[in-house]
């Protein structure tokens, strides 16, 4: 039996009251008469659907959240908050804390030998959705949960090079860094999660993990720190909350929020369209052709439709096969200019998505100084690739098939895996392509055989493929990892890394590792550059473009923005969101 604190017992019954006293028809009110009072606003509700379930709230951290990427962070944007956020130029800025501690405010110390102090300042006015304020031992309390190593905690990423975290009063938090990291002062989502100190601790100290992991704290008894506060949820529909008094940045416009689950879009656009849904965001899984469904019904006025960038989707190249791809870089470009790329996202994506040139969000700065430094972008140029092809040892037969001097073809596995069924227009159109270029294309990839272990199969899926329609996620130093070395999969590592690709090149290799090294935003940007322009001129992988994360939005639901790289989405800001 969990020992849960009796207040925490009472949320869910007072939300409901609250909720019923919300949904009562209000008294009829006569405004001829002299003296009586004004009828009451009704209070404003949007509903929200995603695709994935979520069968917890959101597990502080990363313990067991469940759900899409999108979702996950989505959840975190509604009911959760963290000391930082990222806006469009890719800059850290503060949202929970006062500021951001900065080596020039002295509230981030670098020492000799390379270990950091990081000094954050708590806003005074950020509370947590029963009422209890913010205090440092939140977050002191959160970094000994998440890295219980008793509990189902994943992906501590950066968390990891962190050795203490302390609070030193009830607003000021100092972190001890073990070596160096550029995230010293970017504290957002993936960072050191509040946890309630004053709800958890004692259910903490006296449960098995099994039981505090399956804690109705993480359901329909969550405490957050978020524009909206969780009233229930429903396994299976959805979940309820309000709007938080109390939020750091102000009340929401809208009072109350239902998250619902609608695992097939199709059905989700019936209800768009009958009026039962208010907003589909990035984990809607709306695609392009939902949302071309959608402006043809609502017509020019109904509402908006569009995508928020977050990922580069491209063709992963595999470096394991030593196909001619791997051998001449002049190879590698003619493959990514015999790709029509425009032509793509108007067939595949019906125009809502742009290209990709860079491996780089459009929003980054650094997109903007490749462009303007004149970093190849490969555009689709058949006649160019014909010239590079040649110019690599390859030319086409009478069969329509590049052969080199010894009459060799080239075999092309490509685009998804058998047991796939996703990404199959997309794998068969970029398939097409490397066809019409020359390349024999052997389509889809074969799979692993059925009975093998989880090991096993990581192993096989390494081999046997030329090219598979992949993502990329252009994030601070997270990206620029897809293409280092030590995160090639291997025996050494259970064949469990980032690069997939297994490209390997030792300049790209220092430069990531400097720029990891590098605090000072304008030198790793100019790093980062170098970074840049290194894949855009080996090009490990082929950029093709953006992830097409369907967004809809009915008429009337106002201020919903166009989402943010970083953020991973458009929920950041939802306190602004209103209706009419």
């Amino acid at each position: 039996m969990l020992k849960m604190c009796s207040f925490r017992r009472i949320i869910p019954l007072v939300g409901a009251a609250l909720l019923a006293l919300a949904c009562a028809p209000a008294a009829t009110t006569n405004p001829g008469i002299t003296g009586e009072a004004a009828k009451p606003a009704a209070p404003k509700t949007l509903i929200m659907a995603v695709q994935d379930e979520a069968t917890t709230v959101l597990l502080y951290g990363r313990l067991g959240e469940g759900g899409n990427t999108s979702a996950r962070y989505e959840r975190y944007q509604i009911f959760h908050a963290n000391l930082t956020i990222y806006d469009q130029q890719s800059n850290v800025v503060a949202y929970a804390a006062e500021k951001v501690p900065s080596i020039e405010n002295g509230d981030w110390k670098v020492s000799p030998d390379g270990t950091m102090e990081v000094t954050w300042h708590i806003r005074p006015d950020a509370y947590w959705h029963d009422g209890i304020p913010l205090a440092a031992e939140d977050f002191a309390f959160g970094f000994q949960v998440v890295t219980d190593k008793k509990l189902p905690v994943t992906g501590l990423g950066e968390l990891l090079k962190i050795s203490k975290v302390q609070a030193v009063d009830p607003h000021t938090l100092r972190v001890s860094w073990k070596e160096p990291s550029i995230y010293g002062n970017a504290n957002a989502i993936e960072g050191i999660p509040a946890i309630p100190k004053h709800a958890l601790e004692e259910t903490y100290l006296n449960s098995e993990a099994p039981a505090f992991a399956a804690s109705p704290a993480w359901r329909d008894e969550y405490i957050g720190l978020g524009p909206f506060k969780v009233t229930s949820l429903v396994i299976g529909s959805q979940i309820e909350a309000q709007a938080f008094d109390k939020f750091f940045l102000g009340r929401p416009k809208i009072d109350r929020l239902v998250y619902r689950w609608y695992p097939e879009p199709n059905v989700l656009v019936a209800a768009m369209l009958a009026g039962a849904v208010d907003v589909a965001p990035s984990a809607s899984g709306f695609k392009p052709e939902q949302l071309v469904q959608l402006r043809s019904q609502w017509g020019p006025d109904g509402g908006d439709v569009y995508t928020a960038e977050t990922d580069v989707r491209s063709m992963a190249l595999n470096w394991r096969e030593n196909g001619a791809w791997t051998r001449d870089v002049r190879f590698r470009q003619a493959m990514l200019q015999s790709m029509d790329r425009g032509q793509l996202t108007e067939d595949l994506q019906f125009g809502f998505v742009p290209i990709a040139e860079y491996f780089a969000g459009r929003q980054d700065p650094l997109y903007k100084l490749a462009e303007q430094r004149n970093v190849p972008k490969n555009l689709y140029d058949p006649a160019s690739a014909s010239r590079l092809f040649a110019e690599a040892g390859w030319t086409k037969g009478a069969d329509g098939l590049l052969r080199n001097a010894g009459g060799e073809t080239v075999p092309f596995p490509c685009c998804r895996r058998a047991a796939d069924s996703n990404n199959e227009r997309e794998a068969v159109a970029f398939g097409s392509y490397m066809k019409t270029a020359g390349l024999d294309v052997i389509y889809p990839v074969p799979g692993a055989p059925a009975g093998v272990s989880a090991l096993e199969t990581r192993k096989i899926q390494a081999l046997g493929w030329g090219g598979l329609v992949s993502n990329f996620r252009p994030a601070i130093g997270e990206n620029w990892a897809d293409f280092i070395s030590a995160q090639i999969p291997g025996d050494n590592n259970q064949w469990v890394g980032l690069n997939s690709i297994a490209w390997s090149n030792s300049t790209y290799d220092d430069l990531y590792t400097k720029a990891m090294g590098t605090l000072d935003p304008g030198q790793r940007q100019s790093i980062e550059l170098q970074l840049l322009t290194i894949a855009a001129n080996e090009i490990p992988m082929l950029p093709v473009y953006y992830t097409p994360n369907g967004v809809a939005v009915r008429k009337g639901v106002l201020n919903v923005g166009r989402g943010i790289v970083l953020n991973r989405g458009i929920i950041m800001g939802i306190q602004n969101w209103d209706l009419k």
